[in-house]
């Protein structure tokens, strides 16, 4: 549902979307969720219900809703959280990451993390 014609302009996904994002190198994140809203003057989208990216890495993140920030390439959310890779396997809730989770802040955190004795 198209309202761009509003004050405060923006898309609607009632049924939900299915994105896929390459970086530089090709390697492909898929995002899902149940709905969504991309907001035309700041470009934000608000997805909603089952919230999932799959990253060309093998990590995974769900929660029930998550902001992204195209322009800036960042994610956040102040819900509950669970993020998977390698190194860690987190229960949290607050995120505020970079697309690649090369940053990542979090809120109140449960879960393993590898850490590296030097």
């Amino acid at each position: 549902k198209d309202f761009t014609n509003k004050i405060f302009p923006y898309s609607e996904f009632p049924n939900g979307i299915k994105i896929t994002f390459f970086d530089k190198d090709n390697n492909e994140t898929n995002v899902t969720s149940d709905y969504a809203i991309m907001y035309s003057k700041t470009n934000i989208v608000d997805m909603k219900g089952n919230v999932i990216i799959n990253n060309y890495d093998g990590s995974e993140l769900k929660t029930s809703q998550l902001f992204w920030d195209p322009d800036q390439e960042w994610l956040f959310t102040e819900k509950k959280f669970t993020f998977k890779n390698i190194d860690y396997d987190i229960a949290a809730t607050r995120l505020d990451a970079n697309r690649s989770f090369t940053i990542f802040n979090t809120g109140k955190l449960d879960g393993k993390v590898l850490v590296e004795d030097n």
